[in-house]
């Protein structure tokens, strides 16, 4: 009797995994009767243009210059991609340290090119009239929103630029003052 039942309970089970596999089949597109929405992506942009709301002479070259690219070289061009399901990735381009020392009057800039691995932040965005919301690091207690203004096929999104100085007494590395930059993207076509 029990060889017989433990028979029928493997029959049983083994008729549940099949239905279970053929159910999971026939819904593969569906959810609760209704069509789950294929992600896409929305838009594209790519980086155009770095302007500074003030001129500044960051590669001491003697010349002040708004146009932050002719200042500081080698910062590679980024691009934001926003998905229909409200997130999207953005170009990590690395970490960029402007550091003003008052005893030289110059500038000095440091660049650490971002990891292959942490080349892509994810972001989550939301969509208000012309606005785009970009909101990094979503999940961590580090995230932060940059709002971005959609003015034709241009995307602006406009920052605070951190300047620093270094204590060489103490060795450490002190807010100075901060810059006004706009980042320029352009729209790119979705295929």
């Amino acid at each position: 009797m029990k060889t017989t039942m433990k028979f029928y309970l493997s029959i049983f089970a083994l008729g549940l995994f099949f239905v279970a596999c053929d159910k999971s089949d026939d819904t593969e597109d569906k959810t609760d009767g209704e069509d789950i929405e294929e992600v896409t992506i929305v838009e594209i942009w790519k980086s155009t243009a770095s302007i500074m709301e003030e001129a500044s002479d960051f590669n001491n070259d003697g010349t002040k210059n708004t146009d932050f690219n002719k200042e500081v070289e080698g910062i590679p061009q980024g691009t934001i991609t926003l998905k229909s399901d409200g997130t999207g990735t953005t170009s990590s381009l690395g970490v960029l340290y402007i550091v003003y020392s008052e005893e030289e009057d110059a500038y000095e800039t440091i660049y650490e090119p971002a990891k292959e691995s942490e080349a892509e932040v994810e972001i989550v965005w939301t969509k208000d009239g012309d606005k785009r919301i970009l909101k990094y690091n979503a999940d961590t207690d580090q995230s932060y929103t940059q709002t971005g203004v959609v003015s034709g096929t241009t995307l602006e999104i406009s920052s605070a630029l951190p300047i620093f100085m270094h204590n060489t007494e103490e060795d450490v590395y002190e807010f100075y003052e901060e810059k006004q930059i706009s980042w320029f993207y352009g729209k790119e076509d979705v295929q």
